[in-house]
């Protein structure tokens, strides 16, 4: 009777060893997106910056947040805490998050959790001729579960997302 043992009662159950992957789900990132995006946009970086760092900008060209407020004083700064709300398909999530870089206007990054889930992001911000930005953005996602499994075949719908994004905050910043 390899893979049971008695239970108590002297019935038989399985183990919960002869299941390990159904523990490791649960535990361990089982999948991991990384990409970068550039864009230029036709104001300066001075400008460009607030619509990165400002709580009450974020929802105006990032659709799927719903709320974004900090923790504490202070403005962004490294180590400063921020709530937000997110709507994913009808589903809203909190996620909290961390100023990780703050160097205005050049480099903003951050570092949020859903849950287990991991989500980085770096802005990079360089003054172009004419007073134009050019604009980088890299996130890496580290989802666990059975989302993780499917996050590497959504990479290309995540990157749609963040472009579309992008020209909401070109528009925004040009206008």
């Amino acid at each position: 009777m390899q893979g049971k043992r008695r239970a108590p009662d002297g019935g038989l159950r399985r183990r919960e060893a002869f299941l390990p992957w159904r523990a490791a789900l649960g535990q361990i990132p089982v999948g991991t997106v990384r990409f970068e995006i550039e864009v230029t946009l036709g104001a300066p970086p001075s400008a460009v910056a607030p619509f990165l760092m400002d709580h009450d900008k974020l929802p105006r060209w990032i659709p799927e947040i719903v709320s974004s407020k900090a923790d504490d004083e202070g403005g962004p700064r490294v180590g400063a805490k921020y709530t937000q709300v997110w709507n994913f398909g009808g589903r809203e999530q909190t996620l909290n998050g961390e100023v990780t870089q703050c160097e205005p206007p050049s480099r903003y990054a951050y570092r949020a959790t859903v849950g287990k889930n991991v989500y980085s992001g770096r802005f990079e911000l360089a003054e172009e001729p004419e007073g134009k930005t050019k604009l980088k953005y890299a996130e890496e996602s580290q989802v666990v579960g059975l989302a993780g499994l499917l996050l590497p075949l959504m990479k290309g719908a995540i990157r749609r997302r963040t472009a579309a994004s992008l020209d909401r905050l070109r528009s925004l910043v040009e206008a």
